[in-house]
């Protein structure tokens, strides 16, 4: 993808913010590999039962990212030499006449590589859903109830040595 205008020539700068536009950013380009598989189950009219489980891999060149220099509140962006990002996620739903559960959880790991920095190790992080929803099927009315966890993601700065430090 091209960088956008955002992330070129943005200049935000107030009491919570202080981010800065690149105009030296290159675009992105990137491999990526799927694998998945689903498994459904129907009981008759009133029960549908599946569960998915997929995989994935994602090679990117040149990856437009945001950082944040040490002990400051300056931001801006800048391209990943290379960035590597694997994932497994699982998936459930299971509906009982007009009630639909579903639930998930991604594990996804992060491999970051500069020209001046190589991380040896690979960052993970997970995320979790949760959804119920309710159809009234004469008004063709949906109510939903959604939750989304976030689990802590990695962080890297570059300090005033022109060093980089991994953090949450």
């Amino acid at each position: 993808r091209a960088p956008s205008l955002k992330e070129q020539y943005m200049y935000f700068v107030d009491i919570n913010h202080n981010i800065q536009g690149n105009p030296e950013l290159k675009e992105e380009k990137s491999h990526n590999a799927q694998l998945g598989i689903t498994w459904k189950n129907f009981i008759k009219e009133k029960h549908d039962f599946s569960f998915q489980l997929k995989g994935f891999y994602n090679f990117v060149y040149d990856q437009i990212d945001l950082y944040q220099v040490e002990n400051s509140n300056l931001y801006s962006y800048f391209n990943n030499d290379q960035v590597q990002t694997a994932g497994v996620s699982a998936l459930f739903s299971y509906k009982l006449e007009d009630f639909r559960f579903g639930a998930g959880v991604t594990n996804q790991w992060l491999k970051p590589t500069w020209k001046d920095f190589q991380i040896n190790q690979w960052l993970n992080y997970w995320e979790a859903n949760a959804q119920i929803t309710y159809t009234i099927k004469k008004s063709k009315t949906s109510f939903n109830l959604f939750y989304k966890f976030n689990g802590v993601q990695p962080n890297y700065f570059v300090d005033s040595e022109g060093n980089l430090t991994i953090g949450e």
